[in-house]
């Protein structure tokens, strides 16, 4: 409830602690309520090392698309996010919602929801103690060239979850970060898996 006073008369020579008073009150009537603080966000190591919590390396902050929030993107260890040489699917065949250059874990779901076999085995993937496993988009792959280059098979293309028409899709190298889409989907190349962490 809210009190509206619409004509107050002070004495300010007369009273000045009185009158400072019921100024200080009315000018923090409608001041937001004092919190507890900022919310914790969790500590994050540096880039491009181990995080024990996550079983994984820190690749850097992913800025989160669309109004959703930013995301801590890991590189699980090997063997559970190495699936070796992978087709990326059927060529030929378009899929919806698999072309984000961003959200790989996006681009992944909507590969398995269209029947994509190499999607459906990541999202069903459990290792390490982990179920959350997706095929990076071609802007975390490039964060993950930069941070933890080393931590790839410089010689094998990469597999991006990133579509580039019906017949294509992104890959990158490691050795120095170039990307193209010139491979077919039915070409085998590497497949290593991230996770992410929301901030």
């Amino acid at each position: 409830m809210r009190l509206h006073i619409q004509n107050v008369h002070l004495n300010f020579q007369a009273q000045p602690v009185m009158a400072s008073a019921i100024f200080k009150a009315f000018a923090e009537q409608d001041r937001p309520a004092a919190t507890d603080g900022p919310i914790a966000a969790p500590a994050l190591p540096r880039v491009g090392m181990y995080w024990p919590e996550q079983k994984g390396r820190f690749l850097g902050v992913m800025p989160g698309q669309d109004g959703r929030p930013d995301y801590a993107l890991i590189l699980p260890r090997i063997p559970a996010a190495d699936l070796g040489k992978r087709p990326w699917g059927e060529r030929g065949k378009a899929i919806d919602g698999a072309n984000s250059d961003f959200d790989g874990m996006q681009n992944t779901q909507a590969m398995a929801e269209a029947g994509n076999a190499l999607a459906k085995e990541i999202l069903a993937l459990e290792a390490d103690g982990f179920n959350d496993y997706f095929l990076m988009s071609r802007n975390e792959l490039r964060l993950a060239y930069i941070a933890a280059a080393d931590a790839f098979d410089k010689d094998e293309w990469h597999w991006s979850s990133t579509q580039s028409s019906s017949r294509h899709a992104w890959f990158q190298n490691f050795n120095d970060g170039y990307q193209d889409d010139d491979s077919l989907k039915g070409t085998e190349l590497q497949v290593r898996l991230a996770r992410r962490l929301f901030l």
